[in-house]
């Protein structure tokens, strides 16, 4: 008897541990979204459930509105870089309590910051979309270090270990800089219109370009296309299509560039959702049609971030690193110009 009332009190404890774990689902754990708005505003996003903060964080930290609209927001370390292209200033904030430490301006010489990376503790590179050049940031007291010469108008910028790398519009060019010097080491020519950075493989550099004839291009339309870069030997290691089917690249208008650690790379364009495996350069597929306006990969969490619209509003989707398929989406009624993953 007293086996039996010790193995029903056993099997009574193993349910309702088994229950117990059932409850727990990590995807409801509480995280934040930083959202820059149309209206020059920054807000919380809080995930999963959607909510968005009604005040203006950096004013109610700060006594003051943004000088402008953040088109760009990075993270380094404990602090949050908004750049701010209208007011050619970026805003450095901690990424605590939204407290401004310093404004990077150069509105003295006229000089639009476009996006920044850092290739090492101490160093920030700015790139001017409206210039010819890169402005290295000493972050030790935020002075600006160095100018270096690039290709015409660098538009973004992105770094594998010691090797910065900017997709210059102007010229259908990548420049590429070494940061030991630092100056530029190789320029290489790339499909028109170059677009979009990042860094692949740990030492290969992935540039977009958006092909000819779009984004107020006059010229006849041409491929949009995905260029590996060698950073080491400084050589063109392939360059693909972004199309797939009757799909046709002529036709794709890439909006950005995302590729996660194992490798995938992710490309939404004008009207297509795209993965290609970036390790062999080869296997573009489809994987929606769908308008996808902004894309970053969320390191916090790995997983994609995504903005997409669907005409009437907005709506931020955390997707499947994998297969880029929705994990959960939340919609947003405020235009959403620039974001970042807390």
């Amino acid at each position: 008897m007293k086996h039996k009332i010790f193995f029903t009190i056993l099997v009574l404890i193993l349910i309702s541990c088994t229950q117990d774990e059932k409850i727990i689902d990590n995807s409801k754990e509480t995280w934040n979204i930083l959202i820059a708005t149309d209206n020059t505003q920054l807000k919380i996003l809080e995930m999963p459930s959607g909510k968005l903060s009604g005040e203006d964080i950096y004013f109610a930290n700060n006594g003051e509105m943004l000088p402008g609209k953040v088109e760009t927001i990075k993270e380094f370390r404990d602090t949050i870089y908004l750049i701010i292209p209208s007011a050619y200033k970026i805003i450095v904030v901690d990424s605590k309590k939204f407290k401004k430490i310093t404004v990077i301006d150069f509105s003295t010489e006229g000089k639009i910051p476009s996006d920044i990376c850092f290739p090492n503790a101490t160093d920030g590179y700015v790139c001017h979309g409206n210039d010819s050049t890169v402005t290295l940031i000493d972050l030790t007291n935020f002075i600006k270090a160095r100018v270096i010469k690039t290709g015409r108008n660098p538009i973004s910028i992105a770094c594998c270990g010691n090797k910065i790398f900017t997709a210059n519009r102007g010229d259908n060019t990548v420049s590429i800089i070494d940061s030991r010097i630092p100056d530029v080491v190789a320029t290489l020519p790339v499909a028109d219109n170059p677009a979009f950075s990042a860094c692949n493989n740990g030492w290969n550099a992935a540039i977009i370009s958006l092909g000819a004839g779009k984004d107020g291009d006059l010229k006849p339309k041409s491929e949009a296309k995905i260029t590996f870069i060698d950073l080491v030997k400084f050589t063109i290691i392939s360059s693909l299509d972004i199309g797939f089917g009757a799909l046709k690249a002529i036709d794709q208008v890439p909006s950005g560039l995302a590729i996660t650690p194992d490798n995938i790379g992710f490309i939404p364009t004008n009207n297509a959702f795209f993965r290609l495996d970036t390790r062999l350069q080869e296997r573009m597929q489809m994987l929606s049609y769908t308008k996808i306006l902004m894309i970053n990969y969320n390191y916090k969490r790995n997983e994609l971030l995504l903005v997409r619209t669907d005409g009437e509003g907005y709506q931020v989707v955390v997707s499947d690193i994998f297969t880029g398929k929705d994990k959960f989406v939340v919609d947003v009624t405020e235009k959403i110009i620039s974001y970042l993953a807390l």
